[in-house]
Order: structure tokens, then C-alpha cells, then sequence
């Protein structure tokens, strides 16, 4: 074992749990509890240690810089995981590694992060209400020493700081007029007299529908206005694409199943086979008349593993 040791709370903590808890608890514990300076000494601190280490590690990954944001603590601390388990992976040695001050080494387990960032967030959240309420008490105290305001919006705030402020409940609360406002527009805007004035919201106009029909008349008297020919009474085909079936199979063994079935086939023939995969199978282009499209997938027409589709047209170079 190195004679020499390492002081360092982040690698500490990483050397007790590392083989004991999963990899992503770990890092959740490291981003929840260190800041972005710790974690990244601590990454610096050991990639120094292994790069000094004899004989040299010739694979050793490089000391990657993070840019500043958001994600900075969690790439820095994948980095430092990463690090220990190749470390680990080449049987390699390091100093042991202790910490200078065991409150800065977490004492609950890394499976416990989520318990303690919610009990964080509780805080903030108690912080934030807090310094709401400071805030509308000051409001409150503004506007009681301004009486010459709109009666509407002193009322307005001071039933909301009363609302609010858990140190000084007014039990003889007022009401305000119901004037189809909320309070956010009580407070949008001010006329040129700096005096509050509620917004009209401008309704919006209705949106013309178009109307259609299909004529059904014979014409008006002796009209000469007639309507276009309907399309030519040519038979309407679908098209089909049917495949993975034996390599064995022939173009009369699908239309005799077709037909058999029932379904008024048009046409069938047999896809060329241009690719080797294509051997194993035999695939046709089967055109049916258009009642019997439905038919076509029905799936138990067809035998387990048959791949049946809609043929895509697609324009030729």
C-alpha cells in the first residue's frame, strides 16, 4: 500500500461507497450534496494522483474541462465515476483517502438523495412564502398611508396581504364589488392621471363559416347550366403488397388461395429477387378489385408470419 494519503471529502465519500451502491445513486448524492467547485478539485485531485502513479498508464482518459451551467456538477461527477471505475478495472493502487471534516461527508445513504432534496425544496419553498408575505405587508402599509388611491385597489390589497400575512389575521375582513375583473387586471394598467382603470378585454369577432352544397335539382326552366359528366364507369383496382411467404410459392398458388377465399383478383405476378436475403422468401404484387380491399387483411386470411401491405407508388427516374 502507498505510504503517502490523500485529504480530499469528495473522494472520501466516492472510495466508501464505490462497489457497494450503484453508480447513478452515487452521482445523485455528489450533485446533491457538493457544490460545483468540490466536485471538480476533487476530479482535478485524482486525475493528478493517477497520472503520477509508476509505472505510467499509457490509456489513461483525459481530464476533461466543463463548461459552466447547468450540468456541470453531474458531468464532472460521471467524470470522477469514471475515473474510479478505471482505476479499479486496471487493479491499479491508490493512497488511501480520508476527509478533513466529516460533516462534509454525507450520513445518510445515496439511495436517501430524493428525501433530502425534497426537505431542501421545502425550504426554499418556506424561504419564498416567506418573503412574499414580507412583501405584501409592506404593500399593505403603503396603500393605508395613501388613502387619496382607488378605494377598489386599497381594498383589493389589503384583503390579499390580510389573506396572506399568518402574523396578523384581520377578522373584520372587507369585500370587494364584484366587478367581473380578477385582480390581475385591477393592476395592468393606469390613465394619464396615473389613476388605476380596469382593462376591457375586446370580445372577439365572430368567424365566418362557409357554407356548401351538392345540387340536387333538375335546373330552373329552361336553364342551359348543366352539371359536369360524372367519371367513366372504369373498374376502381387496390393494389397490394404480399410477402415472406415460401420461397416454393407460385403466382397460381395465390390467386387459387384468393380465390378460393372469395376475393376477385385482377392481377398477380411475382417480385424479382435482386438481393441474396431475398432467396428465402417469395413476395408478389397482387391487384384486387376495390370490394375486396378489406378482405385482403383480414388476418386470418393470410398463414402466421405472412406480411401484407399497401403497395407504395412511388415516381419513376
Amino acid at each position: 500500500m502507498a505510504n503517502s494519503c490523500v485529504v480530499n471529502d469528495v473522494l472520501c465519500f466516492c472510495s466508501t461507497y464505490y462497489g457497494k451502491t450503484p453508480k447513478g445513486e452515487i452521482i445523485d448524492t455528489l450533485v446533491g450534496f457538493y457544490d460545483d467547485k468540490e466536485i471538480e478539485s476533487a476530479k482535478e485531485t485524482l486525475f493528478n494522483i493517477v497520472r503520477g502513479l509508476s509505472p505510467k498508464i499509457d490509456d489513461l482518459p483525459r481530464c476533461r474541462t466543463r463548461k459552466d451551467g447547468s450540468n456541470k456538477r453531474r458531468l464532472d461527477s460521471d467524470d470522477l465515476l469514471s475515473l474510479i471505475e478505471f482505476v479499479d478495472k486496471k487493479n491499479v493502487e491508490l493512497p488511501p483517502v480520508y476527509a478533513s471534516d466529516v460533516r462534509r461527508i454525507p450520513s445518510f445513504a445515496p439511495s436517501m438523495v430524493d428525501n433530502v432534496r425534497l426537505a431542501d425544496s421545502i425550504v426554499k419553498l418556506q424561504q419564498q412564502l416567506s418573503d412574499v408575505v414580507k412583501e405584501l405587508a409592506e404593500l399593505k402599509s403603503a396603500v393605508k398611508g395613501n388613502r387619496n388611491s382607488d378605494d377598489i385597489t386599497a381594498t383589493t390589497v389589503e384583503m390579499i396581504a390580510d389573506v396572506h400575512d399568518v402574523h396578523d389575521v384581520d377578522t373584520d375582513q372587507k369585500t370587494v364589488p364584484s366587478t367581473g375583473q380578477s385582480y390581475a387586471t385591477l393592476f395592468q394598467s393606469k390613465d394619464d392621471q396615473g389613476q388605476w382603470f380596469m382593462v376591457t378585454k375586446n370580445k372577439p369577432k365572430p368567424t365566418a363559416v362557409s357554407r356548401k352544397i351538392t345540387g340536387k335539382g333538375s335546373g330552373c326552366g329552361n336553364s342551359s347550366l348543366k352539371a359536369a359528366a360524372p367519371s367513366g364507369n372504369k373498374p376502381r383496382n387496390w393494389y397490394c403488397f404480399v410477402g415472406r411467404l415460401d420461397p416454393d410459392t407460385t403466382e397460381d398458388d395465390v390467386n387459387k388461395h384468393l380465390g378460393d377465399a372469395g376475393i376477385a383478383v385482377v392481377s398477380c405476378s411475382m417480385l424479382k429477387k435482386t438481393q441474396k436475403w431475398q432467396e428465402k422468401y417469395a413476395a408478389f404484387h397482387v391487384v384486387v378489385e376495390f370490394a375486396y380491399k378489406d378482405l385482403m387483411f383480414d388476418d386470418a386470411l393470410w398463414p402466421i408470419g405472412t406480411d401484407v401491405r399497401d403497395w407504395v407508388f412511388t415516381n419513376s427516374k
